[in-house]
């Protein structure tokens, strides 16, 4: 079984790159001009807006935050942070998908 992995923070990072990289994965041969097309109509804050204007008459619940690589800085406390490195160490040991980016 063939898997394309993608992180948040090469997308940010490269975005043309990376969704050229899906797009191939995919078997698809797009041009750059469809695919910018893509990468603007399915940005954060586009989709953002679009779920905000979806909900924003019956009060459902927006579960999108900022959309900002390193956010969780704010959120998780030293410990919090200690651990949740523990733990993925731990569990991704020998794991070819063991390269996480938490910056850019």
């Amino acid at each position: 079984m063939d898997i394309c992995f993608l992180c948040y923070e090469d997308l940010h990072e490269n975005t043309l790159a990376e969704v050229k990289r899906l797009s191939k994965f995919l078997g698809k041969d797009y041009d750059d001009e469809f695919l910018q097309a893509v990468i603007k109509a399915a940005s954060f804050d586009n989709m953002k807006k679009e779920k905000m204007s979806t909900f924003q008459d019956d009060g459902g619940h927006i579960m999108y935050r900022k959309g900002k690589v390193g956010d969780w800085k704010n959120n998780f406390t030293v410990a919090q942070s200690e651990w949740f490195d523990h733990i993925t160490r731990s569990r991704m040991l020998g794991s070819k998908l063991f390269k996480f980016r938490y910056d850019l």
